[in-house]
């Protein structure tokens, strides 16, 4: 009995793949990948690098006016400020900082609100990377989901926002312009 014409394209047949399980983290995040020795140091200077930051911000005093505790580090004063009255739009990153890590969150808002997100996010980068080292483990992220642009333009969107609402803040309280 000469095989069916169904029976000879069988083993030509693509096989049927298996469902996709979504992670429970969502769309940009993905399952634990296992990290190489290299990259688990790696993550742990990563780790050490974001510790020192914080360290560096909790031993400063943070400078009253909203910005300048950078000076204390020996860096100029802001230009910006200088030439335009106004601050730019990093100034107060570093007394946002100290503040937080001085636990005073509101002061640390109001000197610079896109600060105050960077040292959050610092602080748990730090975590996250000291985790990833020692538990030779990471979270994948979806970066091609997440995408350039759009990670471009959140973090364009918080230094802008962070400044506006710092510049509102001076306007309205007639802080600023500095004279």
């Amino acid at each position: 009995m000469p095989p069916s014409d169904h029976n000879a394209n069988v083993h030509l047949a693509r096989p049927i793949p298996p469902p996709v399980v979504r992670s429970c983290a969502g769309p940009w995040l993905g399952p634990p990948v296992r990290l190489r020795s290299t990259l688990r140091a790696t993550w742990a200077l990563v780790g050490l690098a974001c510790a020192a930051v914080l360290t560096v911000a909790a031993i400063l005093k943070p400078d009253p006016r909203g910005y300048g505790t950078h000076e204390a580090l020996g860096m100029e004063p802001c230009g910006f400020v200088f030439m335009m009255g106004l601050p730019c739009p990093t100034c107060g990153m570093t007394t946002s900082f100290a503040y937080l890590m001085h636990g005073q969150p509101l002061a640390s808002l109001k000197a610079q609100p896109a600060g105050f997100l960077l040292c959050v996010a610092t602080a748990v980068l730090m975590v996250a990377s000291l985790v990833a080292a020692i538990r030779g483990e990471i979270v994948a992220i979806n970066w091609e989901r997440i995408g350039a642009v759009r990670l471009s333009l959140a973090v364009g969107f918080v230094l802008v926002g962070g400044w506006a609402i710092k510049l509102a803040m001076g306007f309205a309280t007639g802080t600023y312009p500095l004279r």
